[in-house]
């Protein structure tokens, strides 16, 4: 064998090792391209699910809300509702560290701001987006702001109202005496 026949036949071997690897590389790409499509199609579609999911929970949250009595020791049977002999709202009436009250449902999580009417909830956290009201109490009268603080007063329910702390700022007088500690 000659020289010029050694180098052709390690030139023919190096161009065959440079193709295996060029077909590698490139399957790898392609095998790559495909999974990063199935990824965002994969994506796709559990955002779709998610979607449909929370669409779902939503219908479901304001179907219990709209069938809630807001009652203390009511059962929903299946042919029917049993009542509660006295009245007994289970509702909370909460005033927030700023200021904002909230009357909550404690058996629905129905919650009412003021400015919530019978025909409108103004949603504070939907940036002051109505919405048409859904409650209605046991005779069938939507529930508004009025309502709900009229269900969470001392006369119709055995909760207690709560309150979050407030800052107090106080201002003592410049010639006041502060009491030395120890």
């Amino acid at each position: 064998m000659t020289n010029e026949q050694q180098q052709q036949g390690k030139d023919d071997l190096l161009k065959d090792i440079l193709l295996k690897r060029e077909q590698r590389e490139a399957a790898e790409f392609e095998k790559k391209e495909l999974s990063e499509a199935d990824e965002k199609h994969r994506k796709e579609v559990i955002g779709m699910q998610r979607e449909s999911d929370d669409a779902a929970n939503v219908k479901r949250t304001l179907r219990i809300q709209a069938n809630c009595d807001h009652r203390k020791g009511t059962v929903v049977k299946h042919k029917g509702v049993l009542r509660a002999k006295q009245i007994d709202f289970m509702v909370n009436h909460h005033v927030f560290s700023n200021g904002q009250q909230r009357v909550k449902c404690e058996k629905c999580s129905m919650k009412w701001y003021p400015g919530d009417t019978k025909e409108y909830l103004l949603r504070p956290v939907l940036s002051k987006t109505r919405v048409p009201n859904h409650t209605r109490d046991s005779q069938g009268v939507p529930i508004g702001w009025r309502e709900a603080l009229w269900m969470a007063s001392a006369d119709n329910t055995t909760n207690t109202r709560t309150t979050a702390e407030r800052i107090v700022q106080v201002i003592t007088p410049p010639d006041a005496e502060v009491p030395k500690t120890k």
